[in-house]
């Protein structure tokens, strides 16, 4: 990280000036702050199945797996997924 730190201390060498616009900000962001912990306390008991669903559905949308490039599809057709009448008629025509 040293050759990083050395090119960003001409940077960062006096963030005076942008402290100052900062403060002229903290009203703004107080109001938008004092919010989060209400929307974080409520959002708290869903983060497991958030995290769930994300990891199961990244690779969904995922254009590439372990063999590289691949386009998923899923199509599932039974008889529960066939309208009413289609039902009734396979219901029917397996039990001759």
């Amino acid at each position: 990280a040293s050759p990083v730190v050395a090119a960003a201390i001409p940077v960062v060498a006096d963030l005076r000036p942008f402290v100052t616009q900062i403060n002229s900000a903290l009203p703004d962001l107080e109001a938008v702050t004092s919010r989060l912990n209400a929307a974080t306390a409520q959002i708290l008991g869903y983060l497991t199945d958030l995290d769930a669903f994300v990891y199961n559905t990244t690779s969904v949308t995922s254009l590439r797996d372990a063999n590289g490039g691949i386009l998923r599809g899923l199509l599932e057709i039974t008889p529960t997924t066939l309208p009413l009448p289609l039902q009734k008629a396979l219901s029917n025509s397996s039990k001759h």
